[in-house]
C-alpha cells in the first residue's frame, strides 16, 4: 500500500473517530441537559405535592383527620396529578403515590366523604405512613441524580465485579386488600424486568406465614397470578401467597421469585415506613 494511500485512510478513520466523538459528546450534553430539566421540574413539582400532603403529617397535623379531610386530600392529588405532577413522577414513585390514593379513596367513600367523624387510631396511622412512604420517594427522585463519592462509587465497583446482575429487581409490601369487606392485610409483590429480554417469572413464594393460591372476592374464590412473562421495563404487581394476618404486624418477609432459566431473584429490604396496624376496619357509613 503506497503511502499516499495510507495518508488518505487515516485521514479518513480519524475523521470518523472525531465525527463520532462528537455525536456522542453531544449525544450526553443533550442527556445531562434533560436529567437536569426533568429533576428540577420534579423539584417544582414534589414542593407542590408536599404542601398538600400537610394534612397528613406525622407530628402537629393541622386539625384532627376526619374522613371528609380525607376526601378533600383525595382530591387535591388527583388535581395535583393531572395539572402537573402525573408527568414527573418516576415508575418507582408512581406505586406510593396510587396506593395513598387508593387508600383515601377507599376510606371516604361514599356517605363518609362529608363525616365529620374522626380517624381511630389505626387507620390515622397508616394514612400518615402511605402519606410518609409518598414523601420520601419523591425525596429519592429528586437525589438520584447526585453523582456519589468517589469512594463510595469506586467501592460499589469493586463489589459488583464478576456479578452478573439479576434480570427483576423483586420488592415486597404490605397493603391492604380493598375488595375485602371490611378490608384486610395483605403483601404485594412487585417484579420489575430490568433486563433487555422477556422474563417468564413461574412462581412466586414469601419466607413466612401460611401459603394460599387463592383469595375469595364477592363469595368466589379467586387464582393468584403466580406465573406470567415480563416484557423488556415492564414491572408487575401481584397479591402474595400468603395470608395477611399470619405474618406479625409491622414485619415485612423476604420473597423468591423463580425464574425460569435464572436463577431465584430474592427481594430488597421492604419499605422504609413499615405499616404497623394489623386490620383496618371501615366504620359504618352515617347516614346507613
Amino acid at each position: 500500500m503506497s503511502d499516499a494511500v495510507q495518508l488518505v485512510l487515516s485521514a479518513v478513520v480519524g475523521g470518523l473517530a472525531g465525527t463520532f466523538a462528537t455525536a456522542y459528546k453531544s449525544r450526553k450534553e443533550l442527556e445531562s441537559l434533560y436529567d437536569i430539566e426533568l429533576r428540577r421540574k420534579r423539584m417544582d413539582a414534589y414542593a407542590e405535592l408536599w404542601k398538600l400532603l400537610e394534612p397528613l403529617a406525622y407530628w402537629a397535623p393541622q386539625s384532627p383527620l376526619t374522613y371528609a379531610k380525607l376526601a378533600s386530600v383525595s382530591r387535591t392529588l388527583r388535581k395535583w396529578y393531572f395539572v402537573s405532577g402525573g408527568l414527573v413522577l418516576s415508575k418507582r414513585t408512581r406505586a406510593p403515590y396510587f396506593n395513598l390514593q387508593q387508600a383515601l379513596t377507599e376510606l371516604s367513600a361514599g356517605d363518609r366523604a362529608t363525616s365529620e367523624k374522626r380517624l381511630d387510631e389505626d387507620t390515622r396511622e397508616i394514612v400518615k405512613a402511605l402519606a410518609s412512604r409518598l414523601r420520601t420517594a419523591t425525596t429519592d427522585d429528586v437525589a438520584s441524580r447526585v453523582v456519589p463519592a468517589l469512594g463510595q462509587r469506586f467501592g460499589a465497583r469493586l463489589r459488583t465485579i464478576g456479578r452478573r446482575p439479576p434480570p427483576v429487581r423483586v420488592e415486597i409490601d404490605r397493603r391492604w386488600d380493598f375488595k375485602k369487606s371490611p378490608p384486610v392485610p395483605a403483601f404485594f409483590v412487585i417484579v420489575d424486568n430490568v433486563s433487555g429480554h422477556e422474563v417468564e417469572v413461574e412462581d412466586i413464594e414469601v419466607d413466612e406465614g401460611r401459603r394460599v393460591t387463592t383469595v375469595e372476592h364477592d363469595g368466589e374464590e379467586e387464582k393468584l397470578e403466580l406465573s406470567f412473562l415480563l416484557q423488556p421495563n415492564e414491572n408487575r404487581e401481584v397479591r402474595a401467597p400468603v395470608e395477611g394476618e399470619s405474618v406479625r404486624p409491622g414485619h415485612t418477609p423476604r420473597v423468591t421469585v423463580r425464574l425460569s432459566g435464572h436463577d431465584s431473584v430474592r427481594s430488597t429490604d421492604g419499605p422504609g415506613v413499615p405499616l404497623r396496624t394489623p386490620v383496618l376496619e371501615l366504620p359504618e357509613r352515617p347516614n346507613a
